[in-house]
């Protein structure tokens, strides 16, 4: 593979927003796959599946859409670059570790458990193998994303990155929401810390619109990446957006739904009336 990501940019960026997607990546490399102990179609699972496919409409619309096309099982981008467990590894981390709840039940950087519960690693990673997939996958994704959201706040005043994701529609066990019914989207703003109300509230009312049902922070509240990008205080808002997964695909085949379209230009309509939520400078003042 030649980049760990796709980017859709749009002929003219004319919304202060960009879409990040980073958990829908179909490629597992051949080392990777040779430490591992789970098949593909296990693996793939764990995917954002098709979440990429969904949303890409969005460029059409004004914003830069960046997915990325490395597995999550091989590494997470949308986790902090030390959430390593260290008893997946046959030496020293390579980078500090950063200990979270996330990482303790096996979701880190590298994942230790699949969506299915079951065991990913066939053997210890040396460190640097880690590294490698961090150089590799990782830093380049960051790297564009970050300068991405730069590009749109010096040029519109503010920026807001969309993180795109979905989830199963019934939460599995383990999770806060065991055996219940997920809504169709949950918006994560890091319980307020990301996003200004004025698109929080444009949210809630461009899903409505839509006929979606929604919740705000629970079962989630915005990952590595939405914690990462928000910062108000400087003119960068992030919000998490996750999809039930039902509304799209069949979870058990994890084929497309008849409605995968239709649903497709839903969601890209409400991406764009929260985009244009977006508090910004006028172009001339920006530029200034």
């Amino acid at each position: 593979m030649n980049a760990p990501f796709d980017l859709v940019s749009p002929g003219v960026q004319t919304l202060p927003a960009v879409l990040s997607v980073p958990h829908a990546g179909r490629v597992y490399p051949p080392e990777f796959l040779a430490a591992t102990r789970l098949g593909i179609e296990a693996l793939r699972r764990s995917e954002d599946r098709e979440v990429d496919c969904l949303l890409a409409g969005a460029a059409s619309q004004g914003m830069p859409v960046l997915s990325a096309t490395i597995a999550r099982s091989c590494i997470d981008l949308s986790r902090a670059e030390g959430e390593i467990d260290e008893d997946m590894l046959s030496g020293p981390a390579p980078v500090p570790i950063v200990r979270t709840p996330r990482l303790a039940s096996g979701l880190g950087l590298i994942m230790r458990h699949a969506a299915t519960g079951a065991e990913i690693p066939g053997r210890k990673l040396a460190p640097d193998e880690v590294l490698a997939r961090l150089d590799r996958y990782y830093r380049p994704y960051h790297a564009r994303l970050a300068a991405l959201m730069e590009a749109t706040r010096r040029r519109f005043g503010a920026a807001l990155l969309i993180d795109g994701h979905s989830m199963p529609a019934l939460a599995g066990a383990g999770e806060v929401d065991a055996g219940k019914r997920r809504p169709d989207i949950v918006l994560g703003d890091r319980l307020g810390r990301s996003a200004p109300q004025a698109v929080i509230d444009a949210a809630r009312a461009a899903f409505r619109t839509e006929g979606f049902s929604l919740a705000r922070n629970s079962p989630y509240a915005g990952g590595h990446i939405t914690g990462l990008y928000g910062r108000p205080e400087a003119g960068f808002f992030a919000l998490q957006i996750e999809v039930n997964r039902a509304l799209y695909l069949d979870e058990r085949t994890l084929s497309r739904r008849r409605d995968f379209d239709r649903v497709a230009a839903a969601l890209v309509r409400a991406l764009t009336a929260i985009a244009k939520a977006v508090p910004f400078v006028p172009l001339r003042e920006a530029a200034e």
